[in-house]
């Protein structure tokens, strides 16, 4: 596979999660016709408390990863995926990040897994947290286990942030690729603030009509809640009420997500979201990606 061919890239370690964000970046590359470079990293010798907890976790010795990898690859390109595998020894979060800006990959997929203990909050899914902060380009992200066969409903929560609107431009592709309808929702606190409500509401129009000039379905949406808090609570509550397949995020809009000594609401949300979630940062990188609102 060419470096700039249009590419996902998928770190695989053949825990759960990993299979299951290659299933969905397989599913998403027959899609959107996107090759994909399978990615195991071994990781380097030496103890530290993160290389004991996985020396417990050892889903397969690296040769056999490496068969089982090239095995998926073959079995890719019989499907008609063009896909490779690459190899690297390090650190997980340094080869996904350098090797997305190497080979200008267009999506990167992570499993990554929910907290089941106190005592691994602060180490499970740290390579995604990174990758997710230092990335250029989109990553979606799957704690569930739910995955979509085909995408009907993009979720896009919107606030008043001008960062909040770069990823409709990521999202109307897709939608326009897979027939997708688009759902633009807003939770709001400020009843009495009638300026911010006025300006949500003309942001919210001007979304929309932005998303139905080019022929995808779309619907807006501004829920009133009571606290400003309560957002991630009723985002989870309008996902499950609208059969979402996908929910698009900015990674500044839930940038408490990405921090790694805290338990904070919005990481809550990623890691209880049972579909998949997409993390758009700032000026993402992505060439299906449209002009700017």
């Amino acid at each position: 596979m060419e470096e700039n061919y249009f590419n996902i890239l998928v770190p695989v370690d053949f825990s759960e999660q990993s299979l299951i964000a290659l299933q969905q970046a397989q599913t998403f590359a027959k899609l959107l016709n996107l090759g994909i470079h399978l990615l195991y990293v071994e990781e380097k010798a030496g103890f530290s408390f993160g290389n004991f907890i996985r020396s417990h976790k050892k889903y397969l010795d690296d040769n056999e990863a490496k068969e089982r990898l090239h095995a998926i690859s073959d079995d890719f390109k019989k499907q008609g995926i063009v896909s490779s595998v690459l190899i690297r020894e390090g650190k997980v979060y340094t080869h996904v990040i350098e090797l997305a800006k190497e080979m200008e990959s267009k999506f990167i997929f992570m499993g990554t897994n929910s907290c089941p203990s106190k005592n691994e909050k602060q180490y499970v899914g740290s390579n995604t947290l990174k990758v997710t902060r230092h990335a250029k380009c989109p990553i979606f992200t799957l704690t569930g286990h739910k995955t979509f066969e085909t995408l009907k409903t993009i979720v896009l929560p919107i606030d008043l942030s001008k960062e909040t609107r770069e990823k409709v431009t990521v999202a109307i592709p897709l939608a326009k690729i897979a027939g997708a309808t688009i759902k633009v929702v807003s939770f709001f606190a400020h009843k009495k603030d009638r300026e911010k409500s006025n300006k949500l509401k003309r942001q919210m129009a001007h979304i929309k009509e932005f998303i139905e000039k080019r022929d995808i379905p779309c619907t807006a949406e501004i829920i009133t809640i009571k606290n400003s808090g309560d957002d991630r609570k009723m985002l989870q509550e309008y996902l499950k009420s609208n059969n979402a397949d996908l929910v698009a995020i900015m990674v500044q809009q839930y940038a408490d997500v990405f921090e790694f000594n805290a338990e904070t609401p919005t990481k809550r949300f990623v890691k209880s979201t049972e579909i998949p979630v997409l993390c758009v940062p700032a000026k993402a990188t992505t060439n299906l990606s449209v002009k700017p609102l």
